[in-house]
C-alpha cells in the first residue's frame, strides 16, 4: 500500500487513492480464476473517517474504504474467503523517519530530537489515537487467517491524545520544550473506535 502521512494523503488525494486501489485490483484480477481460497487484507481504523464531514479529501482513507468494498464484491462473486483486518496505526522497527512522509510516532521523535526550545504539533492536540506494535500485527494476521469470522479491528484498548504522545516522547527523550499548536495543518477530528 501507499502510506505516507496526512499531509501527503490530503495534498495528493488522487495519487494516494490510485496507488492504494490499483495494486489490489490488479492482484484480484490476476487471481480471479486461480485456486486461491483465502485473502487476508490489512485495512486501517481510519476508514472510520470516510464518512466524516471533512472538507479535505484523504486519499488514503478513501483508498482503504474503496478496497474494502472491492474485496466484499470479489468475495461475493468468487466465493474466496476474504478477511478484512482494520489495524490502528502501526509502529515499531522499520518505521520511516523521513519527516516529509513519516507517520506520527517517528515524525514526533525526529521533531523533538531536532527541537531547541519549542515543538509544534499539527492541530489542537486533542485527537485521540490507538496504536499497535508491529509484532502484534504479525501475530494477529496468523490468528485471523485461521478464524471463521471475516472482519476484525485490532489495536490497543487505550487511546492517547496527540498532546499526550508528544509529552510522553519528550519525557522519554528527556527534553523540555514549549508545545505550540499549528491549527493551519491538517488534523482529524476526535472519533474513537472500540477495539476487539
Amino acid at each position: 500500500g501507499f502510506r505516507k502521512n496526512i499531509s501527503v494523503h490530503t495534498g495528493k488525494p488522487f495519487e494516494t487513492l490510485l496507488n492504494n486501489t490499483s495494486p489490489l485490483l490488479n492482484f484480484l484480477e490476476a487471481i480471479r480464476t486461480s485456486s486461491v481460497k483465502k485473502i487476508v487484507y490489512t485495512s486501517s481504523t481510519i476508514v472510520e473517517y470516510a464518512d466524516a464531514k471533512d472538507t479535505r479529501i484523504d486519499g488514503y482513507v478513501w483508498g482503504k474504504y474503496i478496497n474494502e468494498l472491492i474485496l466484499k464484491a470479489f468475495a461475493k462473486e468468487t466465493g474466496v474467503d476474504v478477511k478484512i483486518v482494520r489495524y490502528a496505526p502501526i509502529y515499531g522497527p522499520g518505521s520511516d523517519f523521513n519527516p516529509e512522509v513519516s507517520n506520527i510516532i517517528p515524525a514526533t521523535i525526529v521533531k523533538i530530537a531536532e527541537a531547541k526550545d519549542e515543538m509544534t504539533i499539527w492541530g489542537n492536540g486533542t485527537r485521540k489515537l490507538q496504536f499497535v506494535y508491529i509484532d502484534d500485527v504479525v501475530n494477529t494476521l496468523i490468528e485471523v487467517s485461521k478464524h471463521k469470522e471475516h472482519f476484525f479491528i485490532i489495536g490497543h484498548s487505550r487511546s492517547i491524545s496527540v498532546l499526550e504522545l508528544v509529552k510522553k516522547i519528550m519525557f522519554l527523550m528527556d527534553k523540555k520544550l514549549k508545545i505550540c499548536k499549528d491549527l493551519t495543518k491538517p488534523d482529524k477530528s476526535t472519533k474513537l473506535v472500540t477495539f476487539h
